[in-house]
């Protein structure tokens, strides 16, 4: 198999699940910020509701300029969002990771 498709795939798999985990970080963040359980309802509600319009408006974009280039820029945008994720100071700063 392909090295390069394997790296791929691990990449995508752990962004993914770094993208998830990131929930048991709230009891920290309620703590240290008095985040509350609505904040972290509208931090977790937030990405939800950006998926169904990035299906619908990205969704045929590797139609248009290939796998690869859309595999590219997906993996690039999960790294943006995960390292903001990771140095976030405040709600405000989780709900613009979440966006990415």
């Amino acid at each position: 198999m392909n090295p390069f498709a394997l790296a791929a795939a691990a990449i995508l798999a752990l962004m993914t699940a770094g993208s998830t985990s990131i929930s048991s970080l709230f009891v920290a963040y309620r703590q240290s910020w008095g985040m509350s359980s609505a904040d972290a309802a509208i931090v977790f509600s937030v990405y939800v509701g950006t998926l169904l319009p990035t299906l619908l408006f990205f969704g045929g974009i590797s139609e248009r300029f290939g796998r690869r280039p859309a595999a590219v820029a997906g993996i690039l945008l999960m790294a943006a969002g995960l390292a903001l994720l990771a140095g976030a100071q405040n709600v405000a700063a989780l709900i613009a990771a979440r966006l990415l």
